[in-house]
């Protein structure tokens, strides 16, 4: 979701999301990078996929052969955005919004793997719908339907999974650490709990590799999410750097004229000192600190023409001094502020006197 809280026909509402308001977009990302995006648009032109059946099966009264079924827009998604990127295969990873047989059975056909969890309503076998109504299933028993795995495991709950590439036999497990659940359940989930967990409130526990894959794999969106918003970072932009896609360095740019090595010392330097730099750097620093400072660079001016033997030497002195005559005009800004403060203190002070004066004399004459 892309905030957005203008006037517009195109902006989507998604309540109980960190985006309640703005554009929807799908995107098919991998390790956080957008690979493609689809905008959401209301009578979008992309349409419906078909689904050719390989099995002709009879439906409805008069026991007509169903051919093919379609995809719903949701799903029809999917395919539009593996179709825009580049011929190679992809191993897909989806949430229940979009997972289904019909789906994964044409990622196949198109030469795509696929993974994801499934809704009891999408398709698939009946014995699967009954194992997530009664929430009673062995540990990770698998179906094959058409080409497609149906996989049922228990974790807090049943969760159901539909892939074309990983199964659920009992030795395709990875260990994984899980946290002790807060919710024991009843008594007999508490005891097992307490069985395996031994007390710890952590525990590597080996799991179906489906749902560790699928755990590791469906967060690509969400990295994308969280780095397409502009990371501000120190100002480098003006030093030579090697090339290590730091891309988009932003922040207050320094002055053209003071001069970083690197540079083409080719450019005259300019020696005037704007009013703006000396009256943003003036306020929050005292003569003290100013004097400090002012030590700290003449140190480091020293060290460096010691140390620098290079033709940007002599530059970066002349950038250095600039600095300092900066300095000891804030230096001069700040004494004039404190002479001012002293002597607005006198003039309270002889203020204050002068009341007390009145006052007493008010009172002997009364």
């Amino acid at each position: 979701m892309v905030p957005f809280t203008g006037r517009s026909k195109e902006t989507t509402v998604i309540k109980n999301k960190p985006t309640p308001l703005g554009f929807k977009v799908w995107v098919i990302a991998q390790q956080g990078y957008f690979l493609q995006c689809l905008w959401h648009v209301k009578a979008s032109s992309y349409k419906a996929v078909i689904v050719e059946l390989p099995i002709l099966k009879p439906y409805g009264k008069t026991g007509k052969l169903r051919t093919e079924i379609p995809l719903n827009n949701t799903q029809s998604v999917v395919v539009h955005l593996l179709n825009k990127p580049s011929t190679q295969t992809y191993h897909v990873f989806t949430d229940n919004l979009f997972s289904s047989p019909q789906l994964f059975r044409l990622l196949r056909q198109l030469g795509h793997g696929a993974t994801g969890t499934a809704r009891p309503n999408c398709g698939i076998s009946t014995e699967m719908k009954q194992i997530k109504e009664t929430g009673k299933a062995p540990n990770g028993i698998a179906l094959q339907y058409n080409e497609v795995i149906q996989i049922a495991w228990k974790d807090s709950g049943i969760v159901l999974f539909l892939s074309t590439v990983l199964g659920g036999a009992p030795h395709e497990r990875t260990p994984k650490k899980r946290k002790l659940p807060a919710k024991k359940g009843t008594k007999a989930e508490a005891r097992r709990l307490q069985q395996v967990f031994n007390g710890d409130s952590f525990k590597m526990i080996p799991i179906p590799t489906v749902a560790a894959q699928y755990n590791d794999e469906m967060n690509h969106v969400d990295r994308g999410d969280q780095i397409r918003y502009p990371m501000y970072l120190p100002v480098l932009n003006d030093a030579q750097l090697p090339t290590t896609g730091l891309v988009g360095l932003s922040g207050r740019q320094p002055p053209s004229h003071i001069l970083t090595p690197g540079q083409d010392t080719s450019e005259p330097l300019e020696t005037a000192i704007e009013p703006d730099d000396t009256q943003a750097m003036s306020p929050r620093m005292t003569s003290e600190e100013v004097e400090a400072l002012k030590c700290e660079m003449h140190t480091e001016l020293r060290r460096l023409v010691k140390t620098i033997e290079s033709p940007h030497a002599k530059a970066l002195r002349d950038s250095l001094l600039l600095i300092f005559n900066r300095i000891e005009a804030v230096e001069k800004g700040n004494m004039k502020l404190d002479s001012n403060k002293k002597a607005l203190q006198k003039y309270m002070e002889d203020l204050t006197s002068m009341h007390q004066t009145t006052t007493l004399d008010s009172h002997e004459k009364y």
